[in-house]
């Protein structure tokens, strides 16, 4: 791993530790090298999105406490609206559409009060909210969707092999064609994507299932809201 020194320095504070125990070998090796080379190639034409800092912020839960996985696709292709975690804005933007849409529905059946748009609080009750692409190019939704394939199949095998009785939210066609990466001894809410392009989604109860599932295999509920 000598040679990886300095990517190992260098991705140790994006992450908690406990995931980079994880994840280190996958970025340390000859598939991270594609990754890695391909951004600091892209990165020469484009502006990539998010900020370098923020490509793992998903990975800041610790791993025990991961409990429940939202599935997003890519981040936003504006220049500072992407968090590092799916569907999640900064604070200073205006809410998506899509995520407009998970606001009203967790308003819907959890009280209409304050909501944090920057999702960090889901997070921080061990929420994991990840896109399959964890880059994007200025402008371009989708651009760096096959980069990250190997490596969001290899989180997916990490979390199966480590982990049983976590709650999959999957929206949308996209995040459904990942459904085969998850083990059995989990549980699947399967809904039409957020976006008001769709329809569907406001009504599926998934915030509220969620939490049923959770406190049937005596896990804390997560305060959406």
């Amino acid at each position: 791993m000598e040679k990886y020194s300095g990517r190992m320095k260098s991705l140790k504070p994006l992450m908690h530790e406990s995931w980079y125990e994880y994840l280190l070998p996958f970025l340390c090796s000859e598939e991270g090298d594609v990754i890695f080379e391909y951004l600091k190639e892209d990165n020469k034409r484009y502006n990539i999105f998010p900020e370098s800092n923020k490509i793992f912020n998903a990975f800041k839960v610790p791993f025990k406490d991961v409990k429940v996985v939202i599935l997003g696709q890519d981040p936003y292709y504006t220049k500072g609206v992407a968090t590092g975690y799916a569907f999640g804005v900064n604070k200073d933007f205006r809410i998506a559409p899509s995520l407009h849409n998970i606001i009203k529905e967790v308003k819907r059946t959890e009280g209409d009060k304050e909501f944090d748009k920057t999702l960090k609080s889901w997070v921080d009750q061990g929420v994991l909210l990840i896109n399959t692409a964890f880059t994007v190019r200025e402008g371009q939704p989708n651009s760096h969707s096959k980069i990250w394939n190997s490596f969001i199949n290899f989180v997916f095998s990490t979390l199966n092999y480590n982990k049983s009785n976590l709650v999959y939210l999957l929206w949308g066609n996209h995040a459904k064609g990942y459904k085969k990466l998850i083990d059995e001894n989990n549980h699947i809410l399967e809904s039409s994507h957020p976006s008001p392009l769709a329809k569907g989604f406001v009504g599926n109860n998934h915030f509220k299932l969620t939490n049923e599932i959770l406190s049937k295999n005596d896990k804390r509920k997560i305060k959406w809201i």
